[in-house]
């Protein structure tokens, strides 16, 4: 439905305020990829997005009243007047539960009235809404879904700043437009801080998120710098951070007390390449006997046969780098000497 009001993604990322509130919304704006392609050689989700709106956000009225010349008895508590990304956000049973409260509550005014439901008395509907405990905007703006700082984002600072960071967006469960990793392979020392603004000193819970996949690190270590001091701990960045589907979500690692303030308050140190990158495939009994030389069922059933025996082949190859010593011995003692 097309309403008096279009709920678009500035509403959810809070640039932009629908006037006559009637609910909040205040889930992801959330999206799975479309496709997979290719660019440059390398593989990219193309489509997807995952973005925690910075604070609950209004769902006024207009987007589920339609415009008065289209209909003047309807009001849609489900088929919202809001774009995609809007809805992806909006789009919880909770939410639904509350537009079709407020629905039902602006229908009752209407009929009493015998009035377009374009022309109810808002102050009216909202002081019945609240009395019933709706909430329809949130007190302040550092509540909420918390400060949220990014690495690749302000107060985000990763060292070093250029050649050692690669921006991602193949594995699903980050928030923005990617993620930053650093390679094993460099072993350049990586680490990046983050630092919240804080309008206030008090007492924060500190959550942290990544994009979990099998080639990262189980060790990954973490520094949070509070009030009394510095802890240290470790995070498994194999496994999801809150472990649950879809991936993505957040990992609650403690609340300490900060100052108020921009200074850096967490620091993640990249692993590099130690011993938790490598998964250790145990034994199999005959493991090297699948690739030997053995041509007994393509010889049975094609009547395979090679053009060179493997025993005449063997002594061709042997007698070959005795015959071109002055090839190959040059070779070995230039490689001994690096």
């Amino acid at each position: 439905m097309v309403g008096d009001y279009i709920l678009t993604e500035a509403n959810g990322r809070g640039t932009s305020v629908a006037p006559k509130s009637i609910a909040l919304a205040s889930y992801a704006m959330d999206s799975h990829y479309c496709q997979r392609v290719v660019v440059s050689g390398k593989t990219h989700a193309e489509g997807g997005f995952f973005e925690l709106p910075p604070k609950p956000w209004p769902i006024g009225l207009g987007a589920i009243t339609p415009r008065a010349g289209e209909c003047t008895n309807l009001l849609a508590t489900f088929a919202l007047s809001a774009s995609h990304v809007a809805f992806s956000s909006a789009r919880m049973e909770p939410v639904f539960m509350m537009t079709s409260h407020s629905a039902a509550t602006a229908g009752a005014i209407a009929l009493r009235q015998q009035l377009p439901v374009q022309s109810i008395s808002y102050p009216e509907l909202s002081t019945l809404l609240q009395s019933d405990g709706q909430i329809l905007e949130w007190a302040t703006a550092t509540t909420g879904n918390g400060l949220i700082v990014e690495a690749e984002g302000p107060g985000g600072n990763p060292q070093p700043a250029s050649g050692s960071w690669t921006v991602s967006s193949s594995n699903a469960g980050f928030s923005g437009s990617g993620y930053l990793y650093a390679s094993s392979s460099n072993s350049i020392t990586r680490y990046c801080t983050f630092s919240p603004s804080l309008p206030a000193a008090g007492s924060y819970r500190v959550l942290l998120s990544w994009v979990q996949s099998s080639n990262r690190a189980t060790n990954t270590k973490i520094a949070i710098t509070h009030s009394a001091g510095v802890e240290n701990l470790t995070v498994n960045q194999k496994l999801d951070p809150d472990g649950i589907a879809p991936e993505g979500g957040w990992k609650d690692v403690g609340t300490w007390t900060f100052a108020a303030g921009t200074a850096p308050l967490v620091r993640l140190d990249a692993t590099g390449t130690d011993w938790s990158y490598v998964d250790r495939v145990t034994d199999r009994l005959g493991h090297d006997l699948r690739y030997s030389v053995d041509i007994s069922k393509i010889r049975g059933e094609l009547g395979y046969e090679p053009l060179v025996p493997f025993g005449t082949g063997l002594t061709d190859v042997v007698q070959w780098y005795r015959d071109n010593r002055d090839w190959w011995e040059p070779l070995k003692a230039r490689a001994a000497l690096s």
